[in-house]
């Protein structure tokens, strides 16, 4: 659902719940106080719903919050690394999921080299930062590089992704301390991408760092085929 058909529709439900509860009231107990003390006490308990029921239920936290659009797999498509450092190793996509548990969003991903080798692994911090009408959203992320040893494999960073419609968009990555930023697009995956390659799959098995993985390899070789 579009962002602001989905403002519209929570809105709308909002209003037409309250509306419907004082008439409710009305026609049950007369136009008294009673009536109206019971109206008020119906719409405090509605406007209650409404605050917590996102918490509880994906399928309305899509129609209520527009932060959710976010929630689920996404492929993170490298397009260009800008380095004022060293080369960096390839990184050439990601996998990652934004998952709603107690009561807030986080991130968790995966990137991989062209072979779909593990590149490195990373999760946000403690708060994911949406923008107001829930199109943008930036955290502070850290994470280590699995292709490299020794002491010098800790990363951290700031990324930003923008989605002008709901399955797909751009973003960057910003890595403290190693001047590199990398620019990607990102799409959402789709029970069609996943069921490509595991038959009835769902997008939430990604939330698994080994079926990710697993994923990633078939990914990467339908990427080399589609290059070739």
């Amino acid at each position: 659902m579009p962002g602001e058909l989905r403002n519209v529709v929570g809105r709308g439900m909002q209003s037409g719940a309250a509306v419907a509860a004082t008439l409710f009231a009305v026609w049950t107990l007369g136009d008294t106080g009673t009536a109206k003390l019971a109206a008020v006490l119906i719409v405090v308990l509605l406007e209650w719903g409404f605050a917590s029921a996102p918490k509880r239920s994906a399928w309305i936290r899509r129609v209520l919050d527009r932060r959710s659009v976010f929630e689920g797999a996404w492929i993170q498509d490298v397009k260009r690394v800008v380095s004022g450092a060293v080369e960096p190793r390839s990184n050439r996509f990601a996998v990652f999921v934004v998952v709603y548990a107690d009561a807030r969003f986080s991130v968790h991903g995966t990137a991989y080299n062209a072979a779909g080798e593990v590149h490195s692994r990373w999760k946000s911090n403690d708060q994911v930062y949406f923008a107001p009408d829930g199109r943008s959203m930036s955290y502070m992320w850290k994470g280590t590089v699995q292709e490299e040893e020794g002491d010098d494999i800790d990363r951290s960073g700031f990324a930003t992704l923008d989605l002008p419609v709901d399955d797909s968009g751009t973003g960057r990555v910003d890595h403290v301390s190693k001047q590199v930023t990398l620019i990607f697009d990102v799409k959402r995956v789709t029970p069609a991408i996943v069921g490509r390659w595991k038959r009835d799959a769902k997008p939430e098995l990604l939330t698994a760092v080994d079926e990710r993985d697993r994923f990633a390899a078939d990914y990467a070789a339908r990427l080399a085929n589609d290059e070739a």
